[in-house]
C-alpha cells in the first residue's frame, strides 16, 4: 500500500520522466537519419515510423511501473466528465432515464428484501411454523379449536414447543387514559416457540398461568417507553377491560408478534374451551432440532386423520398442515410484491435499452475518437473504452456546425477523422499534407 500511494502521489513526476525518455530516443533517431543525408522533415517522419505509436508505448510502460488500473480509471473519469459537460442535454436525459429505472428497482427491492428475504428476528426462524387445520375440502383454516390443539401437543414428538394464541384489540387504560391497543393472550410455551425472552423483568410464573391466577402482563418495548416512560416495573399496571394487570416484563425492541401486539397476557387465566368446532386460536410451534419439516408434517397429519376417525362429525378437521411462519405471514403479499419487483426490473431494462439506443445513435456519427485511437496512439483496450465514453458526447447526431458531414469514412480526407489525422501529422512534420477532395458519395 505504501508503494501504491508513492506511485499515485508522484505520478506526474513519473510521466515527465517517461516523456523525456521517449523524446531522447526519438531525437537520437532523428540525428541518425540526418547523418544519412535526409531532410529534416523526412528524418523526423521516419523516426516516428520506426519508433511506433508513442501513446501505445506509454500505455505499455505505465503497466510496468505503476498501478495502471487506478490511473486509467482516474483518467477515464476526467475524460468522461469533460464529455458530459460538453453535451449536457444528453447527460441529463441519460442520467434521468437510468435514475428512474434504478430508483424504482431499488425501492421495490428494499420492500421485497424487508418482507420476503430478511430473516425473521427469532433464533432459527426456519423452525418456527404455523399449524393449520385442513377441512374435508382440503382448505386450510387459520384458526384451531383448543381440544385439537391439546391433542396435537400431547400426541406429537416432532415439536419442541407448541403454543396457542388469540390476538385482537382491547381497551387498555394506563394512567387514566384509555386507548384501543393490540394485544394477545398466549399459552405457556409461546415464548419458547419464538425463542425470545423479556429483556427487562421476567416471564409468567406458574401461579399466573392458571384459571383465577394473578393477572400479569408483559408489554412491548414501544409501549413501555411511550406510555410508561420506561419506569420501574414494580410500579406499573395496566387495565385491560375491567381487569388490572401487573406489568412483569418488557420484550426486546422490535418484537411485536402476533400482529403488532403491544402486550401479552396468559391464556390460562380463562377457562379452557371444550368444543372441537370452536376455532378461536392460532397455533405456532417450533420444530425440534434434527427433525425435518416434512417429517413433522407427516406425523401431525397422521394424528389429525386419526382424530377425525375418532370424533367423526364432532370435528371439522380432516388433516393438518405445517407451514413455515414466514410463508404464512407473506402468503397474501408475496404475489403482489413479486409482480411489482418484476415490473421494476422490466422498467430498469427498458431504461437501459433506451440509453443504449441513444448511445448507438450518436456513436454512428462520432467515429473520430475510435478511428483516432486505432491509428496506434493507444492500446486497443483504451481505444475501445474511449469509444464507449465518446458515445456520451452528444444527444444530437449532427456536428456542432449543424450540417451533415460530407463523408463518414474514417479514411476519407474530408471526414473529421482525416482532418484530425492531418492536424496531428502537421504538428510532426515540417510540411503539412496536401488537401484532397473526397470522391466518396
Amino acid at each position: 500500500m505504501r508503494e501504491l500511494w508513492r506511485r499515485l502521489r508522484h505520478g506526474r513526476q513519473l510521466e515527465r520522466g517517461l516523456d523525456e525518455e521517449i523524446r531522447f530516443h526519438i531525437d537520437q533517431q532523428i540525428e541518425k537519419n540526418l547523418r544519412t543525408g535526409m531532410s529534416a522533415g523526412e528524418a523526423r517522419r521516419l523516426a516516428f515510423v520506426k519508433f511506433g505509436g508513442v501513446e501505445h508505448l506509454k500505455e505499455r510502460t505505465r503497466d510496468e511501473y505503476r498501478p495502471a488500473l487506478v490511473e486509467d480509471f482516474l483518467r477515464d473519469v476526467r475524460y468522461g466528465v469533460r464529455l458530459l459537460f460538453r453535451t449536457k442535454a444528453f447527460a441529463v436525459v441519460a442520467i434521468l432515464t437510468l435514475g428512474l429505472g434504478i430508483g424504482a428497482a431499488t425501492a421495490v427491492f428494499s420492500v421485497v428484501r424487508g418482507v420476503l428475504l430478511r430473516p425473521l428476528p427469532y433464533p432459527d426462524p426456519d423452525r418456527v411454523v404455523r399449524l393449520h387445520q385442513v377441512d374435508g375440502n382440503g382448505r386450510r383454516t387459520n384458526t384451531v379449536s383448543e381440544p385439537n390443539f391439546e391433542d396435537w401437543k400431547s400426541g406429537t414428538r416432532s415439536f419442541s414447543a407448541m403454543a396457542e394464541m388469540s390476538a385482537g384489540q382491547s381497551p387498555v387504560t394506563i394512567g387514566g387514559e384509555a386507548t384501543m391497543t393490540q394485544g394477545a393472550g398466549v399459552s405457556r410455551e409461546f415464548f419458547d416457540v419464538m425463542g425470545v425472552r423479556p429483556l427487562v423483568g421476567r416471564g409468567f410464573l406458574p401461579e399466573e398461568q392458571r384459571v383465577g391466577g394473578t393477572p400479569a402482563a408483559i408489554v412491548s418495548d414501544r409501549l413501555w417507553r411511550t406510555r410508561f416512560g420506561s419506569g420501574p416495573l414494580e410500579t406499573l399496571t395496566l387495565r385491560i377491560g375491567t381487569t388490572v394487570h401487573q406489568v412483569v416484563g418488557v420484550m426486546p425492541a422490535g418484537f411485536d408478534y402476533p400482529g403488532g401486539s403491544d402486550f401479552w397476557t396468559a391464556r390460562e387465566l380463562n377457562p379452557p374451551q371444550t368444543s372441537r368446532t370452536a376455532h378461536n386460536f392460532t397455533v405456532v410451534a417450533r420444530v425440534s432440532g434434527g427433525v425435518d419439516v416434512s417429517a413433522a408434517q407427516s406425523e401431525i397429519g397422521a394424528l389429525s386423520r386419526a382424530l377425525k376417525q375418532r370424533h367423526g362429525d364432532g370435528t371439522w378437521m380432516s388433516d393438518a398442515a405445517v407451514v413455515p411462519l414466514r410463508e404464512s405471514l407473506t402468503a397474501t403479499s408475496r404475489p403482489v410484491l413479486l409482480l411489482l419487483f418484476g415490473a421494476a426490473i422490466l422498467l430498469l431494462a427498458i431504461a437501459c435499452l433506451n440509453v443504449s439506443n441513444l448511445h448507438l445513435a450518436r456513436a454512428v456519427w462520432r467515429s473520430a475518437p475510435t478511428a483516432a485511437g486505432s491509428r496506434g496512439s493507444s492500446s486497443p483496450r483504451r481505444s475501445c473504452w474511449r469509444w464507449r465514453q465518446a458515445s456520451w458526447g452528444s444527444l444530437s447526431p449532427l456536428p456542432a456546425s449543424g450540417r451533415w458531414p460530407r463523408c463518414s469514412r474514417p479514411t476519407c480526407p474530408a471526414s473529421p477523422t482525416s482532418a484530425w489525422t492531418r492536424a496531428y501529422s502537421a504538428s510532426r512534420s515540417s510540411s503539412p499534407p496536401a488537401r484532397r477532395r473526397c470522391s466518396a458519395s
